[in-house]
Formats: C-alpha cells, sequence, structure tokens
C-alpha cells in the first residue's frame, strides 16, 4: 500500500546551533531533523542514539523529542502533517538513507529555498519533503515494516556506528574495528548492513565523501591537503574514491560550485 504524503506546515534552516534552547519539546504535529553538519543525541521513547550529516531524525507527534548537541549542528527542522494508516504505519528516531546523493542534493535546495517565500518555493520544499518521504518508504519496502523488530538498533552495532564516526577522519582499518569488538571483519560488514542498509566501508566513504565536499566548498586546501583531513593518505586516492562517487574531480567540483 502507498503511503499517505506529508503536507509540509513550517521549514526553517538553523546554522551551527553551538546547543538547543529546549532540551525537550514535544509538537502536535511530526517534526523532521535532516542533519548536515555536527551531531547530537536524542531520545524519543524507546529510540536513542546519536545522529550526525546525511542522518534524518523523525518525531511523531505528542512524543518527547530530547536532544543535545554534540557539536555544532546545521539541520532543516521541517514540520508536518502526515495521516499514518495505523499506530505502526511510521517511521521513528534516527534513519540513514542509502541513496545520501540525493539527500545532499535535496538538503541543498531546503537551504537555497529556505528564506524565499513565492509560491514556487513552498511547493518546491514540500516536493523536497515529499521525495525524502518516498525514498524512506521505498526502503522500508526493500527491506522492513516500520515497527517490526528488526527496524531497532543493534546497540552493538551503535557502538561501532559511533566509533566509525568518530575516527572516519583518521587512517582506519576495519579488521581492527572488529577485533575491537571480537567480531570478524565479515561478521561486522554482515551485522553492519543488516543494521543500517549498507556495508561500513560505504559508510565511511560517504562521511568522507561530505568532508571532502565541504572542504572543497570552503577552504583554499590543496587536494592533498583535504585527503588527509578527509582520512586519505594522498591526493591521488582521494581524487580516485571523489570521481567514482561525484562523477567529477575534486578540481572540477571546486571550480563549478566556486562563488
Amino acid at each position: 500500500m502507498l503511503p499517505n504524503l506529508p503536507q509540509l506546515l513550517l521549514h526553517v534552516y538553523w546554522l551551527e546551533k553551538e546547543q538547543f534552547e529546549l532540551r525537550y519539546d514535544e509538537y502536535g504535529e511530526w517534526v523532521l531533523f535532516l542533519v548536515e553538519t555536527g551531531s547530537f543525541r536524542y531520545r524519543i521513547g524507546e529510540y536513542e542514539g546519536i545522529a550526525g550529516a546525511g542522518d534524518l531524525v523523525l518525531c511523531p507527534p505528542n512524543h518527547r523529542f530530547e536532544r543535545e548537541a554534540i557539536s555544532a549542528v546545521t539541520f532543516h527542522f521541517l514540520r508536518f502533517v502526515y495521516e499514518a494508516a495505523s499506530d505502526h504505519d511510521h517511521p521513528c528516531g534516527r534513519i540513514r538513507l542509502s541513496n545520501q546523493i540525493r539527500v545532499a542534493h535535496n538538503s541543498a535546495d531546503l537551504r537555497t529555498y529556505a528564506l524565499d517565500r513565492s509560491s514556487f518555493a513552498v511547493q518546491y520544499r514540500e516536493h523536497l519533503l515529499r521525495d525524502l518521504w518516498m525514498m524512506l518508504w521505498k526502503e522500508a519496502h526493500e527491506n522492513f515494516e516500520f515497527g517490526s523488530k528488526s527496524a531497532k538498533m543493534d546497540p552493538a552495532m551503535q557502538q561501532i556506528k559511533d566509533h566509525l564516526e568518530k575516527h572516519a577522519f583518521e587512517p582506519l582499518q576495519l579488521k581492527n574495528v572488529a577485533a575491537a569488538y571480537q567480531l570478524t571483519p565479515v561478521q561486522l560488514s554482515r551485522s553492519f548492513q543488516a543494521c543500517y542498509g549498507q556495508k561500513p566501508i560505504a559508510f565511511i566513504t560517504e562521511l568522507r565523501m561530505q568532508q571532502a565536499v565541504k572542504l572543497l566548498m570552503t577552504r583554499n586546501w590543496t587536494v592533498d591537503a583535504i585527503a588527509q583531513a578527509c582520512g586519505y593518505e594522498n591526493g591521488f586516492y582521494l581524487s580516485r574514491v571523489f570521481s567514482k562517487h561525484m562523477n567529477m574531480s575534486p578540481s572540477a567540483f571546486r571550480k563549478e560550485n566556486r562563488v
């Protein structure tokens, strides 16, 4: 069954919030945080964890939403109406969509039109929200139903994910990470993919590509310097990975996005 589509009520773009004014809040409608940079801890009922760049955090109506910034958070706040077919017919908490390139594009477009009050911008922002919503439902359809046990977080995998996020921009060997948690590399890869829908190496690469994009747009560093700041040994290796994921070289990306 196809999901109902959300109706956007409010969109606010928050830039580098060092801390939330309220440690918790409760909303009468659905709320979505789409994180661009930084990270924060959250708790929504039985769902809790850490959300960072590229993550969505969804809070249903009339639920206590606790949050605490870990580092300065830049994010989109979207408040919307959604009619769920049942109490279990909805997502909740942190969700990481596998198509992070598309998520980044939607986030960038939301940022571009954040202050535009024209009729087009209002409709386009709602379209972007609905596109995220349909991506979420597509992955739910392919993997699990909302509210099922498999949708809940594995605490051990959450610890490993937190470790990968913390050390993503350092030289990192997954066999050492696996050993630290008494797993084989194969067990780590399979368990992580079952929990998050992607292998740990893909997760690390996404974080590094987001960091590379940020540095290319905000710093005049050499590609070698950016590579080292992203956890790669040199600019040649960064260029190879970047070109594969972004369909252009780092230098071409910087030239195209320079303002």
